[in-house]
């Protein structure tokens, strides 16, 4: 079981997941993982860098469910490896795969920065490794980079907007059926 900080720093556990790594001596192999994120293809080295401190590495094995629809999100994910199936549920309680992330994507940003439930359960398809931020870590970075962080809700923003538009596209297309 791996643990995230949280307020003042105390850990809670997150069930299924196993600490890769974190801190100073994990920051290179940090930086490697996410680079070539989607999320950070407008950011420079040194703010990855800033960043990444607030974050740590794991690894899940296939079918470990890292967020439930109903429940409260507390972290936003970049996967680096693997595959996640995103589920959704119907009126009659049956989950429907409605898409996969795939490496570099993120996942979790709705639920980081509202505050309210995930809106999908997400389950692994095959092992994975991934990136965590939590909350906490987020706004401690927000409050000790503002600049740096002005620049990650502006690309969480753009995130969730390009997602509006392409489930907007998969509406109509439904709607035309």
């Amino acid at each position: 079981m791996a643990m995230i900080p949280t307020n003042g720093g105390q850990p809670a556990a997150i069930d299924g997941l196993d600490l890769i790594g974190a801190g100073t001596s994990f920051r290179n192999e940090l930086f490697d993982m996410v680079a070539n994120s989607a999320i950070f293809n407008r950011f420079e080295g040194p703010e990855i860098r800033q960043l990444i401190g607030y974050m740590h590495a794991y690894s899940a094995p296939a079918g470990t469910t890292l967020f439930r629809e109903g429940e409260p999100g507390k972290y936003m994910g970049i996967l680096i490896e693997g595959s996640i199936e995103v589920r959704k549920q119907n009126d009659d309680g049956r989950e429907h795969a409605i898409a996969t992330i795939t490496p570099g994507k993120t996942f979790g940003e709705m639920s980081l920065i509202d505050g309210l439930q995930h809106s999908a359960s997400g389950v692994t398809l095959e092992p994975i490794v991934l990136t965590l931020l939590g909350k906490e870590p987020l706004r401690q970075f927000l409050e000790k980079h503002p600049a740096s962080g002005v620049k990650m809700l502006w690309e969480i923003a753009r995130l969730l907007s390009l997602r509006l538009r392409q489930t907007s596209g998969q509406l109509v297309d439904y709607l035309n059926q």
